[in-house]
């Protein structure tokens, strides 16, 4: 029995074979796909919208102050009385105590019909929820910017890792070289030794450039919740002079428009001033209606009777203390404190905006600047390889270019690292990170 079950298990794995579950996954992604994700899939991101959600139920719950509030109770008691002190007191066949039994059954209603506090905190709650909103998208454009930030680091260390190799390639083919050299009699041992040392050191930038490349990688998939242990493959973003393009036609006004900090500064302004208005409405009377509806008895088994009341209350403050004077002088200083904010944060927002514009121009002029050093370092070690093979001179020129064509190699990956790090400063003055995906 035990055998046969045996061998149908092993018929059903083979012809139903079943993935792993830690199988390695393989995710590519370029730049539009992955700040399209991080909406979905940061953790910063899900926080702060549930912090939106929590506002907006907070001023749903001052306006429930608003709206009649009716409650139903149903309550039996049994109390004691004692005759104590009236006249009655000690008087024979008048019992020193009472006992009573009550049952109550009501619907209790209460409104408020005029309170002009209750419906300044209702809209002042509509305001914090509001400028919730400003904070959930200052929120996504600040993990945006770490989502760009994290890809264009991870592509200058993969390019970095490919400029390390194509050294250790050169210094491979320079060493085979010396050693031929050397067996010809044309070369020296320092020539084979001074090889080897430059093909060792780039070995073990190779091993250290591996550490920095699995970091960058990890920060990506840490900051989109990628699995971990998924291979990751980036698609590098073309270079072109469109951004700069798109960048002469951002103004000011679009900057102010679609910034989210200086939009929610200027709500703030807003939500200030109506406090300060909501002052003045502390000194108006305040008109409140209550009434209950139900039955009593002695007990819930007794016959009931019909019990009602109806009443209605207005308060009129008369002396509170200066407390409303205080309140406006501090409504005032809130007014003037957020229009000191909203200037400087004007003046913050027009000088990264004009010094963003020169860095992207300059950046880009700069890649074009390192492209031509390389090329003149490729000739340079072409020449010099060309002498040591003619045995003219000695490997040390060879060295020397070579070290000059990584530099080359590595200063044309940092001039588009920078470009792309300006182009990023330029979309996130401009209020929308996103933007780097259609502008490249």
């Amino acid at each position: 029995m035990n055998r046969t079950l045996f061998f149908l298990g092993l018929i059903f794995a083979v012809l139903f074979p079943v993935s792993p579950v830690h199988a390695q996954q393989t995710v590519e992604l370029d730049l539009a796909g992955a700040l399209a994700r991080a909406r979905d899939a940061n953790f910063a991101i899900l926080i702060e919208r549930e912090n939106v959600e929590s506002l907006r139920q907070s001023a749903r719950r001052a306006r429930a102050e608003l709206l009649p509030q009716v409650t139903a109770t149903a309550a039996q008691s049994r109390a004691m009385q004692p005759n104590v002190g009236g006249f009655t007191e000690g008087i024979e066949g008048i019992p020193d105590r009472r006992f009573t039994n009550r049952f109550d059954a009501l619907l209790r209603a209460r409104l408020s019909t005029l309170d002009a506090t209750r419906i300044a905190e209702y809209r002042v709650a509509q305001y914090d929820a509001e400028l919730s909103t400003f904070d959930l998208e200052s929120t996504v454009q600040d993990i945006l910017e770490a989502i760009a930030d994290a890809f264009f680091t991870h592509v200058r260390n993969l390019a970095r890792l490919d400029v390390i190799a194509a050294n250790i390639e050169r210094d491979r083919a320079l060493l085979e070289l010396s050693e031929n050299q050397f067996e010809a009699g044309v070369a020296t041992p320092i020539d084979v030794t001074r090889a080897e040392v430059q093909l060792s050191q780039n070995e073990l930038a190779l091993l250290q450039q591996e550490t920095l490349v699995f970091e960058s990688e990890l920060r990506i998939k840490r900051i989109l919740n990628i699995n971990l242990g998924a291979d990751l493959r980036v698609v590098p973003p073309p270079l072109s002079e469109a951004a700069i393009d798109s960048a002469q036609a951002i103004g000011l006004q679009a900057v102010l428009r679609d910034n989210s900090d200086y939009q929610r500064a200027t709500r703030t302004l807003e939500r200030n001033e109506y406090a300060r208005r909501a002052t003045n409405w502390e000194r108006l009377p305040s008109l409140e209606l209550t009434g209950e509806w139900g039955y009593a008895a002695r007990s819930l088994t007794s016959d009931m009777r019909e019990q009602w009341r109806i009443q209605a209350g207005i308060s009129v403050p008369i002396f509170e203390g200066f407390r409303i004077q205080t309140n406006q002088l501090r409504a005032d200083a809130a007014i003037r404190r957020q229009e000191f904010v909203i200037a400087d944060l004007e003046n913050e927002l027009d000088a990264d905006l004009r010094l963003a514009r020169q860095d992207l121009r300059s950046r880009f002029s700069q890649i074009a600047i390192a492209r031509k050093q390389l090329e003149l370092s490729e000739r340079e070690l072409e020449l010099a390889r060309t002498r040591f093979e003619e045995g003219v001179a000695d490997n040390r020129d060879v060295v020397s270019a070579q070290a000059n064509v990584a530099a080359a190699e590595d200063g044309v990956v940092e001039a588009e690292y920078f470009y792309n790090r300006a182009r990023l400063r330029l979309a996130r003055v401009s209020g929308d990170v996103s933007r780097l995906a259609g502008n490249n």
